[in-house]
């Protein structure tokens, strides 16, 4: 459901709109497969999904905003619309058509009685189907970007800009694999452990800047 007006203003200085959004409907389709082999010692699902969302409700944080918008040209990111006025920043509100849709691969195994692998395999795509959404313009480009001295678009309180980008700051791939062994020597449980988590770059929209993907590898004995 949608807030029904019942929000305050991110500032008091813009209206109580920006604070406040309308209601999210989406349809859910997913299909998937599991499977076992071997006596059990091998474990394959798979599953697909796709999600449509009519009105997503998107919550932009950060987001610059104005209490005097400029009708001639981009206003200082203030509440007084001077260069020198306390600053006008919030979370902004709105409700967006988007689209989530994706893949998940699981692959769990037991090669022998003490040896244990698990392999997870998940790409979701979660994007704004070219939804008008708040942004950060500091150029008046029509484009999300942090560049310079923070303002907002002609005639408006709150930069708006034309998204297709990712719902939020996740990445669209991650594999994660998971290996146990474990020795039973000397009357003790000993074990070595593996994990690796592998995770693709991922978009910030509120500075439109990608992060790098990275690679994580932990191994314990014990």
């Amino acid at each position: 459901p949608g807030s029904g007006g019942a929000n305050a203003s991110p500032q008091a200085a813009i209206p109580a709109s920006y604070g406040n959004f309308g209601d999210e409907h989406s349809k859910t389709y997913e299909v998937g497969i599991k499977s076992q082999w071997f006596e059990r010692r091998l474990t394959a699902d798979l599953s697909l999904f796709d999600q449509i969302y009519d009105g997503y409700i998107a919550s932009q944080f950060n987001i610059a905003c104005t209490g005097v918008p400029n009708p001639d040209g981009p206003a200082f990111a203030t509440t007084s619309g001077l260069p020198n006025g306390p600053q006008c920043f919030g979370t902004m509100f709105a409700n967006a058509n988007a689209i989530s849709r994706g893949i998940e691969f699981e692959l769990r195994a037991l090669p022998t009685p003490n040896w244990s692998l698990d392999l997870i395999y998940t790409y979701t795509d979660a994007h704004f189907a070219n939804a008008l959404v708040p942004c950060n313009d500091y150029d008046n480009s029509g484009s999300p970007n942090v560049t310079g001295t923070p303002m907002v678009q002609a005639g408006k309180y709150v930069s708006e800009c034309h998204s297709n980008t990712t719902l939020g700051s996740l990445p669209k791939t991650s594999v994660s694999l998971n290996s146990n062994y474990d020795f039973h020597f000397g009357g003790l449980e000993e074990y070595v452990r593996g994990d690796v988590n592998t995770h693709d770059k991922s978009y910030f929209p509120q500075t439109a800047v990608w992060f790098p993907g990275y690679t994580l590898v932990n191994l314990t004995l014990g």
